[in-house]
């Protein structure tokens, strides 16, 4: 069975005011417009995640809410567990997805997601930018049956390619 694995970088943030917390920080002009590109992107290549899952943090929300129309009312979890920044407990995460969903979309932040795609690829992936898309083709039939080498990137796009 194939399943589809999107993993999105939350777009670019603002380090404006040093007092704001990390979690609570907002994307910036730059971020806004990359995600907005992406939004378009994924209307494009129509991509229809069955589940999305979001990190709570302002800038991977904010992020979501910008891309949110062009996934046509796909079903978004908000998990702290996804405010990270080491790959293992996303990949346990996605682990714990119900095998009924066959196409995910995961926002999340680096190096979290590098690391992940790396893990899943075997591939030495040079940079993972804020508000890329890594696209995966996955053959298992459980989200929990992801192994390192596993999968597929079937494309990686990055905000400046889309404008």
């Amino acid at each position: 069975m194939m399943k589809n694995l999107f993993l999105l970088r939350h777009a670019k943030s603002s380090w404006a005011d040093p007092a704001t917390d990390d979690f609570d920080r907002p994307l910036n002009k730059r971020g806004i417009e990359a995600a907005t590109l992406m939004r378009a992107h994924l209307s494009k290549v129509k991509v229809r995640p069955d589940l999305v899952l979001c990190s709570p943090a302002r800038r991977a929300k904010e992020t979501y809410d910008l891309v949110a129309p062009a996934l046509k009312g796909a079903e978004v979890v908000f998990d702290k567990k996804l405010y990270i920044f080491d790959y293992r407990p996303v990949l346990e995460r996605i682990g714990a997805v119900e095998d009924k969903v066959s196409t995910l979309l995961v926002i999340a932040h680096n190096p979290a997601l590098e690391e992940l795609t790396q893990w899943l690829t075997s591939a030495d992936l040079a940079k993972f930018p804020t508000g890329a898309l890594a696209c995966f083709k996955v053959s298992v039939k459980s989200w929990k049956d992801l192994a390192q080498g596993g999968c597929t990137l079937s494309a990686f796009i990055r905000p400046k390619e889309l404008g």
